[in-house]
């Protein structure tokens, strides 16, 4: 054969050969040999057998390898050589998890450089007429989290979380969504002056307060508007907002609180007492409370206010009390991998979580 046609022959070979292996990336994939590390792991049951991988997948975000599970073994076999398993697929631990599902095995690692959800590429209706504010996408599902603040189940909201776990980005998600609906009135204490300050302008914001300034005044003027509202629904017979017909109904209200610790429970006790009114009673009253602290102290966050949140969005924590007092739980938060990864517990259970970038 000619020289010159031969190496063009080799060129588009070797070209359609990279085009293919490109095209089809992440749907034809070699499958990866796992007999030495459950050899070195002594992951084999007594008659010798060994997980098998019955398939491997990979998608934008994620490389899911699902495995048989041998009599004998456990999911706990594989859990409890986490740390083996991501040396041996040259992975971070924090990026690997493990679970039951199917009687097999999963084990899904992420990539934590293309876990990034735009709210903006996201369609949400702002006129339906149930109130579900989105917060991110569910880790195990790849669906939208919503949150119902009109749910008996899921009213009032805490955000937690250190410094640089995403919590400011994760009120600003749920601001988004509020600010586009017209059926919504926002009373805003902006303690720290970041996060709020756009907001102050916006057509549903009612009270736009700076620092820790008419925080009592204001605290006080809801639990007033709270009994002004419990007084109509008892004249109307009715138990709560979301039986009373649409025409009568008053605009939902959001009361923001963004930072919780610049307040001191000894100092500023009628602030927290007429707080804790309103998170006892505020759900039938059309209320609402989304409360943020990025120093989750149980003096800052009492029993008496926590016992009334219904939903928690947990963001990673440097210490494990910190995540004691947000979610109940010393290890839940304290592993994530910060920058929105978080989790979210409410009357469901719990569910980890990406916020949405925005």
């Amino acid at each position: 054969m000619d020289p010159l046609v031969t190496s063009i022959f080799n060129s588009c070979w070797d070209l359609g050969r990279k085009f293919f292996y490109w095209t089809f990336d992440g749907y034809i994939q070699p499958k990866k040999d796992f007999e030495p590390l459950w050899n070195e792991t002594k992951v084999i049951n007594s008659i010798g057998n060994k997980p098998i991988l019955k398939s491997q997948n990979k998608t934008a975000q994620t490389q899911v390898y699902t495995f048989t599970i041998p009599v004998g073994l456990t999911i706990d076999n594989f859990i409890r050589n986490k740390a083996a398993l991501a040396q041996y697929l040259h992975e971070d631990p924090k990026n690997i998890r493990i679970e039951l599902a199917n009687n097999m095995a999963t084990v899904t690692i992420y990539d934590t450089s293309k876990l990034n959800f735009d709210y903006k590429e996201y369609k949400f209706d702002y006129k339906a007429k149930e109130m579900k504010v989105p917060i991110g996408i569910n880790l195990k599902t790849f669906e939208t989290v919503y949150w119902n603040p009109t749910s008996p189940n899921e009213c009032h909201l805490l955000i937690g979380g250190s410094t640089g776990a995403g919590k400011s980005v994760c009120l600003n998600v749920i601001m988004e969504y509020l600010i586009n609906r017209k059926d919504v009135e926002l009373w805003l204490q902006d303690t720290k002056l970041v996060d709020l300050t756009e907001y102050e302008k916006a057509p549903q914001t009612k009270v736009y307060n700076e620092g820790t300034n008419y925080s009592i005044e204001t605290v006080k003027a809801l639990t007033d508007e709270m009994a002004s509202r419990y007084a109509y629904l008892k004249s109307k017979g009715y138990k709560n907002f979301n039986e009373c017909p649409k025409k009568n109904k008053p605009k939902h209200i959001f009361l923001v609180i963004e930072e919780l610790a610049s307040f001191n429970p000894k100092e500023d006790k009628e602030f927290y007492k007429e707080l804790a009114e309103i998170l006892a009673k505020g759900r039938a009253a059309a209320i609402t409370v989304i409360l943020t602290t990025q120093a989750p102290y149980a003096d800052i966050l009492p029993g008496v206010l926590k016992n009334n949140i219904n939903t928690i969005i947990g963001l990673k924590t440097r210490t494990q009390e910190a995540s004691k007092v947000i979610c109940g739980d010393y290890e839940a938060l304290v592993n994530l991998r910060g920058k929105g990864h978080g989790k979210l517990f409410n009357a469901t259970g719990e569910q980890e979580i990406q916020v949405f970038n925005l």
